[in-house]
């Protein structure tokens, strides 16, 4: 499959969330997912029928905890959202929304270790959902894991968050290629099968010297 333009920038929420944390330095990912549908590098390595079960099981277990709570939960495919800016449109589907009188709480479910764009991505909803869901004023964010959970308050999603988040979706929206700054950690997560400037894995020499 030949890179095909889409007909109009496109970016998903967790495509961004890495470059906006810090866990990686290459913009040429999420840009070229944003402009371009592509041939995928598979990964031998992801069960998704694995992680599914998994991840139903956690996301379903905290939606049964907040129903028994009196909050009313809707969950994933009916959370999904499509925001039009001026030069993309950022898409998303969070895991839970939970509405309790005044209250909202939107939550994501994480199965393996705890990263910080866990946390960005709930930041990241906690500014759209507002957006796409007018009635939805005093909202809170959760990032669920296996064995604890981590609030996120309204007061971190400060204004300069908000224009890092906002300026990483105006960068998307450009047509000029950004750079990439291929490494063993980057690439080896990244499913872009014919990236030019894909980083190539050699023994690393071994140094002798005296200290």
């Amino acid at each position: 499959m030949a890179m095909t333009p889409r007909p109009f920038p496109y970016a998903w929420v967790s495509c961004l969330t890495k470059c906006l944390a810090g866990e990686t330095t290459c913009l040429y990912q999420p840009w070229l997912k944003s402009r371009f549908r592509y041939e995928k590098r598979p990964d031998s390595n992801f069960n998704l029928a694995a992680w599914t079960l998994d991840h139903n099981a956690l996301v379903n277990g905290r939606a049964d905890e907040l129903r028994a709570d009196g909050w009313t939960v809707t969950l994933e495919a009916q959370n999904n959202f499509k925001l039009h800016g001026k030069t993309v449109i950022l898409a998303g589907q969070p895991d839970l929304i939970a509405v309790r009188g005044a209250d909202a709480l939107v939550v994501d479910g994480k199965t393996g270790r705890q990263r910080h764009a866990d946390f960005v991505q709930v930041l990241i909803y906690m500014l759209v959902v507002p957006r796409v869901r007018e009635h939805l004023t005093n909202l809170r964010g959760e990032v669920c894991y296996k064995d604890h959970r981590i609030a996120v308050e309204p007061e971190e999603l400060t204004p300069a968050v908000t224009e890092q988040i906002y300026a990483l979706l105006r960068r998307m929206g450009e047509s000029t290629r950004p750079p990439t700054s291929p490494s063993r950690h980057d690439c080896g997560w990244c499913d872009i099968a014919d990236c030019r400037d894909r980083f190539v894995d050699q023994e690393t020499p071994v140094l002798v010297s005296e200290f």
